[in-house]
């Protein structure tokens, strides 16, 4: 899912969907984070960048994250 990061809090995500929903991913310690595929930190991740979250929803609905990658 290729979502829009909104704000980045210790290890959450706060994201837009392309249809306008607020979704929250979790970060934990196997997720990996690329950037021009090169592995990079949840540091990396910026309000406002394009990213690609792959992962499965939580019973809370919250995204567990298995992989982020920073899109150019």
């Amino acid at each position: 899912m290729t979502v829009t990061v909104k704000a980045v809090s210790g290890d959450q995500i706060t994201v837009t969907t392309k249809v306008g929903r607020t979704k929250t991913v979790l970060v934990g310690s196997t997720t990996t984070i690329t950037q021009n595929g090169t592995t990079t930190s949840l540091s990396a991740v910026k309000a406002g960048e394009t990213v690609l979250v792959k992962g499965h929803l939580n019973s809370s609905g919250a995204i567990v994250a298995t992989s982020l990658a920073i899109q150019p």
